[in-house]
């Protein structure tokens, strides 16, 4: 919170938001970034692509983490190819305010 009682608002910066199995979705949802964050948001990033990199930290993939967040942004970097696996592998990021 924020003198004067002013919710701080954080966001969620996706670099390549892409479709289908490989979106990045928010509460089940397809979302365009940057997205505002709301407490108890549940973030799942498929870890389909070479380089993964949230807040800075590098993911492989097929990476299956649960990460909790609290009161910052949060920044995905996704780059190199897509690839196909069955089922698809996530890290889910918990989001509190």
């Amino acid at each position: 919170l924020v003198e004067g009682g002013a919710v701080s608002s954080h966001t969620l910066t996706i670099n390549d938001q892409y479709t289908g199995y490989s979106a990045v979705t928010v509460n089940d949802n397809n979302v365009t970034s940057p997205y505002t964050l709301q407490n108890g948001d549940i973030i799942k990033v498929p870890t389909l692509t070479q380089g993964i990199m949230i807040n800075g930290t590098s993911y492989d993939t097929r990476s299956e983490n649960v990460l909790n967040i609290s009161n910052e942004d949060i920044t995905v970097v996704r780059t190199g190819a897509e690839k196909t696996i069955d089922p698809v592998p996530y890290i889910t990021i918990n989001y509190t305010a």
